[in-house]
């Protein structure tokens, strides 16, 4: 059993979130139980996170939207996809404070692996259980599901 997950300690339910991210979005699944399949519970795409960053007042332009290969991401660490990154780790720590998530599964390019790690806070990235190398942003629940070591 993949320790995160939820069980039963007293009275303490564990949960998991699943992040599948590549450079253009990010979505977050729930594992609620280690027998469960992981419920997608939010998509966070760029553009629409740096609007939500404009409108906050603390996003810089993101400029040109081109896409990038794995390559690319890993080597040159595009500003966009960094502030990408960035406005990801904010909401992956308020989601810790709040107790949303005990433990964190990434999956995820090497490059983008690397990138988001990076960019994580301490909290968050102690809550970091398992990553995972592999391109399943388009993949349904099942096969995200297969791919954990449960």
């Amino acid at each position: 059993m993949l320790a995160g997950t939820r069980q039963d300690r007293g009275d303490v339910a564990w949960k998991t979130w699943i992040l599948v991210a590549d450079s253009e979005r990010l979505r977050i699944l729930e594992l609620s139980h280690p027998d469960g399949m992981p419920q997608e519970i939010d998509v966070i795409e760029r553009v629409e996170a740096a609007a939500q960053a404009d409108a906050d007042g603390g996003a810089r332009g993101f400029g040109e939207q081109d896409a990038l290969s794995t390559e690319r991401v890993f080597l040159d660490a595009n500003p966009a996809l960094v502030e990408f990154m960035e406005i990801i780790s904010g909401r992956l720590e308020r989601a810790r404070r709040t107790g949303r998530f005990d433990r964190l599964i990434v999956i995820a390019s090497k490059g983008m692996l690397s990138l988001l790690s990076d960019s994580l806070t301490t909290d968050v990235r102690n809550a970091l259980a398992l990553e995972i190398e592999a391109d399943l942003m388009d993949a349904d629940a099942g096969v995200i599901r297969a791919t954990l070591p449960l």
